[in-house]
């Protein structure tokens, strides 16, 4: 997900893969596949720049320490398939 913005103030959190287009006229309109639209403060070029981030952050493993459950050991080999370090809010 990614921080925004509204046209109020209030931060909110938007599913980057559900962002279809990004357009400005004059107010910054997030456009979700869902036909949804949220106004944002944020600039078409700042959402953008924060959807790339975000998307080159899942591409990349969490650390070991960072996946280690109660009680178990540090793991010498990168994750397995489908773990990745997106659980974080890009903003």
């Amino acid at each position: 997900m990614i921080q925004v913005t509204d046209l109020q103030g209030k931060t909110r959190y938007v599913n980057a893969d559900m962002i279809q287009y990004v357009e400005s006229n004059p107010e910054t309109q997030i456009v979700l596949a869902t036909g949804v639209r949220i106004y944002a403060q944020e600039e078409p070029e700042v959402i953008a720049e924060r959807v790339i981030e975000y998307k080159q952050r899942c591409s990349q493993p969490l650390h070991p320490m960072l996946r280690l459950a109660e009680g178990d050991e540090p793991q010498e080999s990168p994750p397995g398939p489908g773990v990745s370090g997106c659980s974080q809010v890009m903003g």
